[in-house]
């Protein structure tokens, strides 16, 4: 009789729990590491959109909301919508008024709900040179991507431009 070799049952479920195993523990881990990396390509772009700011003010003596006077554009960006410069995953804002104090930050959206954002306050502002990282207070990941930066809670507030209205988000302050 001819032996032929070949796997058993057992053989096969023990490598598919293995890996199942550690797609599991990778997976997490993998989503943690692309959402810093997309908040890691805007904040390069809000520190230039914060030396714009301060540029401006150091020419006109004051801050400005209206994102089309500043020298700088984004690419994909219609610099004419004022504050604010929306692409499809991205929205860079400026924010002169006193009762948000002053600060430039891009929002980040995955399938059009907010999961982080990254902003500096101006040199200017109640908290110059303050920078944070806002993440949904639902969203595991968007918290570890803030965590992962190094920073700390220090509030919470409505993530006021996600669905649904009023989201509650951690703010996180960095090094």
């Amino acid at each position: 009789m001819k032996s032929t070799k070949a796997f058993t049952l057992i053989e096969l479920l023990v490598v598919v729990l293995i890996i199942g195993i550690l797609a599991a523990v990778a997976l997490p881990k993998y989503q943690v590491a692309v959402a810093k990396s997309r908040l890691g390509s805007v904040m390069s772009q809000v520190a230039s959109l914060k030396q714009a700011a301060e540029a401006h003010y150091l020419a006109n003596g004051a801050y400005e909301n209206d994102m089309s006077t500043l020298d700088i554009q984004f690419d994909g960006c219609d610099p004419t919508q004022n504050y604010w410069c929306k692409t499809p995953k991205i929205i860079f804002d400026i924010w002169t008024s006193s009762s948000r104090d002053w600060d430039v930050n891009a929002t980040l959206y995955d399938n059009g709900v907010v999961m982080n954002c990254y902003g500096m306050f101006l040199d200017h502002s109640n908290k110059p040179g303050v920078t944070y990282c806002g993440a949904r207070a639902d969203s595991p990941v968007a918290n570890q991507v803030c965590k992962s930066l190094g920073g700390t809670t220090y509030t919470t507030a409505n993530c006021l431009s996600s669905p649904p209205a009023n989201q509650a988000c951690n703010i996180y302050e960095l090094p």
